[in-house]
């Protein structure tokens, strides 16, 4: 068992190593998904406030248009889809 013993120091800090990577990554990729939403909540909102016209001088509203909200519906789709593709070929993988 001293085989067992001497291979186990070596996977152990390997499997803390890869676990801190792994940790890190995913805090990047929350404050990344995070900052993306913050920005799309604030450009919505930012539309739908009245802004100066400067022909008239006269606060007008513009809002969202149409075209922009199907744009972030057809996106929103689009991502979901993609992550439902890697949950399926994540699980393929993992099943092998």
């Amino acid at each position: 068992m001293v085989g067992g013993d001497a291979m186990a120091k070596w996977i152990l800090p390997d499997f803390i190593r890869r676990l801190r990577r792994a940790r890190v990554g995913f805090f990047i990729l929350m404050v990344g998904s995070d900052a993306v939403c913050s920005f799309t909540s604030a450009y919505i909102v930012r539309k739908g406030m009245p802004s100066l016209n400067q022909n008239t001088n006269q606060m007008v509203r513009t809002g969202l248009n149409q075209s922009a909200i199907q744009l972030l519906l057809v996106n929103t789709l689009v991502l979901l889809g993609s992550s439902v593709t890697m949950e399926f070929a994540g699980g393929k993988l993992r099943s092998k």
